[in-house]
């Protein structure tokens, strides 16, 4: 999701921008609220991220990665350099990968003979 953004806003940029470089261009009201509703969904996902993490770090007992001691910056630092990374990491925590297979349509994101996750 936050990649279309990012992509819709580029194109945004581009169309927006001046013929003359010296000349700022102007933003318009629609501008700002995308940028508004962009910056929004991009705090939501963090956070949302961050405490998947920190709860199923919790859960299992998995020490952090950086930052002993300070609760879940060490899961707000992954989720924000690499929130990709850290989902998977996530994913390959709660199952046996080369027993059960992955599949993105299913509602626990495993194949349906998978056992469950606890």
């Amino acid at each position: 999701v936050l990649v279309v953004i990012q992509s819709v806003n580029s194109l945004l940029d581009y169309k927006n921008a001046p013929s003359d470089p010296t000349i700022d261009a102007e933003l318009s009201a629609s501008d700002y609220i995308f940028q508004i509703i962009y910056y929004i969904v991009l705090i939501f996902a963090l956070a949302a991220l961050t405490r998947a993490r920190f709860f199923m770090r919790e859960k299992w007992s998995i020490p952090a990665d950086c930052c002993e001691g300070f609760g879940c910056l060490s899961d707000c630092c992954c989720a924000y350099w690499c929130g990709c990374c850290a989902t998977i990491q996530m994913m390959r925590h709660t199952h046996d990968e080369k027993q059960d297979g992955y599949s993105c349509g299913s509602k626990t994101g495993l194949s349906d003979d998978a056992a469950d996750v606890v």
